[in-house]
């Protein structure tokens, strides 16, 4: 004899596995900070960021994977699309951003910095979130709302007057 609540069952078991087991979870990224970005992610140039689409366990310090089916008592549980994950199991979520140089026509070469920095540079190189206003003037973001548009410096020197001059790495043939 045949039981009919054997194909829908199955029918029902492999529906629910096909869907994203963060389906249910808040995007971490989702709240936005008085800038219109994300407030409890950090930001990363597209190709830096690692694709995870994973869940997190988060409270107010911050997030660590989801290691059993649920939260511990004081954390919620989220997802996030990109994030990285330290040795310890402490998760940051990103989101993506633009990098500088791609959005500015005007980005200098790394050829074009001197053997020697004057004394208003300090050469990192650093690579980081900068943030840009429409004068030009670009700044680390420094933790707080950035206020003007979040873009992604691959080489960057710190200015004297608290500025981010961004370099694109390119060498100049």
């Amino acid at each position: 004899m045949f039981n009919r609540t054997l194909p829908i069952t199955l029918f029902a078991l492999l529906t629910l596995s096909a869907l994203p087991a963060n389906a249910s979870s808040p995007d971490r990224c989702a709240t936005l900070g008085s800038d219109g970005y994300p407030a409890l992610c950090e930001p990363i140039a597209e190709d830096l960021a690692w694709y995870w689409d994973g869940e997190v366990c988060c409270d107010a310090a911050g997030c660590e994977l989801l290691t059993t089916r649920a939260c511990a008592t004081g954390t919620q549980t989220y997802s996030c699309e990109y994030a990285t994950v330290d040795v310890f199991g402490n998760a940051t979520c990103q989101f993506v951003v633009p990098r500088y140089c791609e959005l500015n026509q005007d980005c200098r070469s790394t050829a074009e910095l001197p053997e020697t920095l004057p004394p208003q540079y300090t050469w990192g190189p650093f690579e980081s979130a900068i943030c840009c206003f429409n004068t030009g003037d670009c700044y680390p973001p420094e933790g707080g709302p950035c206020g003007g548009f979040l873009t992604w410096c691959d080489n960057g020197v710190s200015n004297s007057d608290g500025t981010v001059t961004c370099f694109d790495g390119e060498e100049d043939d």
